[in-house]
């Protein structure tokens, strides 16, 4: 920068273009570290929604093996009280009926 002297002794500075082509490859400097800055960071954010999705991914795996052990569960207990022998041991305890004598079953055809 340069100066340039009035009539009346005045100083006034001088723009030549050297000012701003210092400006501009400063800023052409910039942009790729800029644009590194920004991929890391787009990396890292990337990288920690996978590892929060793999938590979710493996407390559903967690939460499915669960409610397959207790399906099996009551699938067992559904046969068991639904299977003849508990039938007519309830049958006969809770509701107190008895056993039919073959005699009084009658067969339609």
């Amino acid at each position: 920068m340069s100066t340039a002297v009035l009539s009346n002794q005045e100083i006034v500075p001088r723009v030549s273009g050297r000012g701003s082509e210092a400006r501009s490859t400063g800023f052409r400097r910039l942009v790729p570290a800029l644009l590194v800055f920004l991929a890391l960071v787009l990396e890292v954010w990337v990288r920690i929604t996978i590892l929060h999705t793999s938590y979710e991914l493996e407390e559903a795996r967690s939460a499915a093996l669960k409610n397959d052990a207790r399906l099996r569960q009551l699938r067992f207990e559904i046969a068991q009280m639904t299977s003849p022998q508990e039938l007519r041991v309830r049958a006969r305890d809770e509701l107190g009926l008895k056993d039919t004598a073959p005699q009084r079953i009658r067969r339609f055809q």
